[in-house]
């Protein structure tokens, strides 16, 4: 029996003493070389929580005195830290684990586990990061309006952007396809940048901003000779009629951008290549950058957008022969402009 009037934290010592023989000690390890990078992410329900209950981490205290520094110094931490680490939101106030009761997993309130145990250790899940990041924003943990955000969300973000820094990762939404982006990526992000600002200095259009594009748009498609609701393209080609707007399900950039996602590859052929008509990419579902780009330009300009095409070129400082080469569309709705892009592969 412990004795009366005595020191909590050394009541507290006794106690988790006895109850050591059924606790696993974890080591923590959030590094980048230890992360699981690959692999189907699949919530791990009350298991993980269930373990987490009945471990431990870091070096067993001598007594008290040591405890009590330990856990000041987070060289020792129990459940609640353990949780806290493995869940984006986990509200250990609220959860009881003691001989009189423990609170189960489905009223836990815990939420967005990223993480894994591997022998004797809590490891991070890529894979899991990233769908406890698509789940949070869902959730609206993201939204523009702090107000309408959970009131978990300022916590939930310092804790995700923790792990990405210690992970060399990036959280971008690309399209609406969430990607957290290595260093490589991120280097590939800022030579586009490099290239917007470089033609900045030297025409004045700045990307960046848009507002002082003074490029003159194509004439709008319905102002054109053609038939609106036809596709160009050879004379021996299939024509795609007006039924095109309702095969996408509504004339509208995100619908086209959905529809070329599900629709049109990627083609990696160089050989022979000639740029493909609009109706050519239709039929065969297959195109580089540039049929892409030339093939979103003009159904965007049928459904009376205006948007031009960018065409990049790599040189070295070494040689003036041309390099990898990109285009991309980009398209004005409202004040905005947009980088319409399905084909950077």
């Amino acid at each position: 029996m412990d004795p009366p009037d005595n020191n909590p934290v050394d009541l507290f010592y006794v106690k988790e003493m006895r109850s050591m023989a059924t606790f696993k000690i974890l080591k923590i390890d959030n590094s980048k070389k230890a992360a699981i990078r690959t692999g189907k992410w699949k919530n791990p329900g009350a298991k993980l929580y269930d373990q987490l209950l009945n471990a431990a981490s870091g070096k067993v205290p001598d007594g008290p005195d040591e405890l009590e520094k330990a856990m000041k110094t987070g060289e020792y931490k129990q459940w609640p830290e353990l949780l806290k680490e493995a869940y984006l939101v986990a509200p250990v106030e609220n959860i009881k684990n003691s001989p009189y009761g423990v609170t189960p997993f489905s009223r836990s309130g815990c939420k967005y586990p990223h993480h894994v145990i591997r022998g004797d250790r809590l490891l991070v899940s890529i894979p899991g990061l990233r769908s406890a990041y698509i789940c949070a924003r869902n959730q609206g943990c993201f939204d523009s309006n702090p107000s309408k955000r959970p009131a978990y969300s300022r916590t939930l973000v310092t804790h995700l952007n923790r792990h990405c820094k210690e992970l060399g990762l990036k959280p971008v939404w690309h399209h609406g396809e969430f990607y957290l982006m290595n260093e490589a990526a991120e280097r590939i992000e800022q030579n586009f940048n490099s290239i917007n600002l470089f033609l900045m200095e030297r025409t004045g259009i700045n990307l960046f901003e848009a507002d002082d594009v003074f490029i003159e748009p194509w004439i709008p498609y319905s102002q054109r000779v053609h038939n609106e609701s036809v596709i160009e393209g050879p004379a021996d080609a299939p024509v795609l009629s007006s039924d095109f707007t309702k095969e996408v399900g509504a004339a509208t950039p995100q619908a086209l951008w959905e529809w070329m996602h599900d629709n049109i590859q990627y083609d990696h052929a160089l050989a022979d290549w000639k740029l493909k008509t609009a109706a050519e990419l239709y039929m065969g579902k297959k195109g580089n950058c540039h049929d892409q780009s030339y093939f979103a330009a003009f159904i965007l300009h049928s459904w009376g957008y205006s948007n031009w095409q960018l065409y990049f070129v790599e040189f070295s400082d070494s040689s003036e022969q041309g390099g990898n080469s990109h285009t991309l569309t980009y398209y004005k709705e409202g004040e905005q402009y947009y980088w319409f892009e399905n084909a950077w592969e």
